[in-house]
């Protein structure tokens, strides 16, 4: 299996686990990046802006270790490239999402101003 095929499992595997709260997000000091730390590493999701198509977005996932050296890096049009198959940009984009909604605790957010204006 390339490490292609293992990033995108990697995608497939957090994007199960991010769905079903096991994995924990965390805000960066990066705009638009989100972690989540795991015993030997890092794993980052960020949200770029398309070079062609500047109202358009790219996600990137990048692999550090415990040191903070950077392992892999693709985006969702790297990893298109080895699964035509698999609708890679809507997985890393539900990801991110997902990702950004628990590290910003956006439900929480959304309850209080609910509470407030009732």
């Amino acid at each position: 299996m390339s490490t292609e095929e293992k990033t995108l499992q990697l995608v497939q595997r957090l994007h199960a686990k991010t769905k079903s709260g096991e994995v924990p997000w965390e805000r960066t000091s990066r705009p638009g990046t989100f972690q989540a730390a795991f015993p030997n590493h890092i794993v980052k999701l960020s949200a770029f802006q398309n070079l062609d198509t500047p109202d358009a977005l790219d996600y990137v996932i990048s692999v550090f270790d415990e040191s903070g050296t950077i392992l892999e890096n693709a985006s969702d049009v790297d990893l298109q490239k080895v699964s035509p198959g698999v609708k890679v940009f809507q997985l890393m984009e539900e990801l991110y999402e997902a990702a950004r909604r628990q590290a910003l605790d956006v439900d929480s957010a959304l309850d209080s101003l609910l509470s407030e204006l009732s």
